[in-house]
């Protein structure tokens, strides 16, 4: 279900977008996620679970995400966060 659809990104669907994505594939509680949690490390994603991740926020919020975001092994959760609101959230 794409929750972007009718309504305008703000800083704050995006962040709850995120962090529901992140805690259902890391099989955490949304409130126990930290902005300074890194995929590869914290979270325990592999290329696999961080490709399928960035699909999936592509579709809920209807937009594209650069590959090279990704490219990075200490990517966190905040600066995948900080990256979507810089392009997307005026």
């Amino acid at each position: 279900m794409n929750v972007a659809s009718n309504r305008p990104l703000t800083r704050a669907l995006i962040h709850d977008t995120l962090w529901k994505a992140v805690a259902q594939r890391a099989e955490k509680v949304p409130r126990d996620l930290r902005p300074t949690d890194r995929f590869l490390h914290e979270l325990g994603f592999d290329s696999l679970d961080v490709a399928e991740f960035a699909m999936e926020v592509e579709e809920e919020l209807a937009i594209t995400l650069p590959d090279k975001l990704f490219d990075n092994p200490e990517l966190s959760l905040g600066d995948v966060e900080e990256a979507i609101c810089a392009q997307h959230v005026k």
